[in-house]
């Protein structure tokens, strides 16, 4: 297995599915999503999300809404609120880069965060170019175990 099927693996197994039955929207073309309406997402994790790179909501479980950070001109940061149902603070959060996309590292901070303007029940993610070691759009998974 290389290593994108490897992070596809792992993160279908953190979403509590399996690689096969990932939706096609995980595959790279993630522009046909953005005029629909998010999927839902079976899985075991109290919540999560598939994020394309311009900030657009894919598939969700109990995630309100994502949107860019207000102070990033750069791109690479996004506000993820959950659904008032979960309490994230004393959970495991896991954000992972999407198959497709260029390789990664994503860094969740929590809140309160200035570039999500305070929110409550909102957590920031932040991609990174590891080539560049330069914040970078890009699509992820959250989940919250």
């Amino acid at each position: 297995m290389n290593r994108i099927g490897t992070i596809v693996a792992l993160g279908a197994l953190l979403l509590g599915t399996t690689a096969a039955t990932l939706p096609a929207a995980t595959a790279v073309d993630t522009s046909a999503r953005a005029a629909a309406e998010p999927m839902p997402m079976d899985t075991s994790a109290r919540a999560a999300a598939m994020v394309s790179p311009t900030g657009v909501l894919l598939a969700t479980k109990n995630v309100d809404s994502v949107r860019r950070a207000a102070d990033s001109p750069r791109g690479g940061e996004y506000c993820v609120k959950f659904n008032d149902s979960i309490n994230y603070s004393s959970s495991v959060l896991v954000v992972t880069p999407m198959y497709g996309s260029a390789p990664s590292a994503n860094v969740i901070l929590k809140p309160p965060t200035a570039a999500c303007g305070g929110e409550p029940n909102t957590v920031e993610v932040q991609t990174w170019s590891a080539a560049y070691a330069r914040l970078k759009d890009s699509s992820f998974t959250i989940a919250v175990l």
